[in-house]
């Protein structure tokens, strides 16, 4: 069977129905022992699994990974800066694990949190190909 659904970014794409549909807004929350957070999720009206607008969702992406590596860069520039007038920087097996470190650091604040959304940008893109899109 074969879906009649054109690709369009801008429009809501459950990643479970793989289609372009309607959606309910449900609020999402999380708490610890001080604090709870409050999000809305959009989900399909047929199968109640979250989705989202695939524009919106790399846009968030994008924006998110350039915001936390810039962050992450510019922590790396502080430290090495810092230490190398305290201490002549002779050897550079610091700036490797300061730069490793960055690099689990971003995977740990952005990659980890964003699977979902980049798991579900990744499926309508493959579903969009299939149907001509690009």
């Amino acid at each position: 069977m074969t879906d009649p659904q054109k690709p369009d970014p801008n429009v809501f794409w459950c990643k479970k129905c793989q289609c372009h549909g309607e959606f309910v807004v449900k609020e999402k929350s999380a708490s610890d022992s001080q604090s709870t957070s409050t999000w809305e999720i959009k989900c399909c009206k047929i199968c109640a699994a979250e989705g989202g607008e695939p524009k919106e969702l790399k846009e968030d992406l994008i924006f998110s990974a350039l915001f936390f590596g810039g962050i992450i860069l510019f922590i790396d520039v502080i430290i090495i800066a810092i230490i190398y007038k305290r201490v002549e920087l002779t050897n550079p097996t610091f700036i490797l694990v300061a730069i490793s470190a960055s690099l689990f650091l971003f995977a740990l604040f952005w990659f980890a949190p964003r699977i979902g959304d980049i798991l579900c940008y990744l499926k309508w893109k493959k579903w969009a190909k299939e149907r001509g899109w690009e």
